[in-house]
């Protein structure tokens, strides 16, 4: 993907306690720049979030860490619709499929990836409102997403 540097790439793969707490921080604050609709800034954090579960699934292949890459993927699948990298939304679903297919856990796509799949191809301004009523799940307050 490229969003972590290599070597912060080796230090958390050495780590796995201080990747999970750094996946918290990112994630958190890519949910705060979606909030602020700063596309393409969630964009980069929600590119190293998903580095950093990917990190975490490679470790230890549990139904957790898929969970967490999927929403991980989920999210940043909404900011890039919304930023200035919407062409890349069918060759970011077909990446994170990709990754899924060489889980020796078996993943649930029709379960597991419907959303994915939704957030990717449906209207944009459908997603949004999905999106929304997420965010206030997770945030409390509503907030505006356009």
């Amino acid at each position: 993907m490229g969003f972590l540097c290599s070597n912060h790439k080796q230090f958390l793969t050495a780590n796995p306690k201080v990747a999970q707490k750094k996946w918290h921080q990112i994630i958190r604050d890519a949910r705060q720049l979606v909030t602020e609709e700063q596309w393409s800034k969630a964009v980069i954090y929600y590119g190293n979030a998903l580095e950093v579960s990917d990190i975490l699934l490679t470790l230890n292949s549990c139904e957790k860490n898929q969970e967490r890459y999927v929403q991980t993927a989920l999210e940043m699948m909404h900011a890039v619709r919304n930023s200035q990298h919407q062409a890349e939304t069918v060759a970011f679903y077909h990446m994170v499929v990709n990754r899924l297919n060489k889980e020796p856990l078996p993943v649930s796509f029709d379960t597991k990836l419907s959303p994915l799949k939704e957030v990717a191809f449906e209207s944009l301004a459908k997603v949004n409102q999905w999106m929304q009523q997420w965010h206030a799940i997770i945030h409390g307050p509503s907030i505006q997403l356009h």
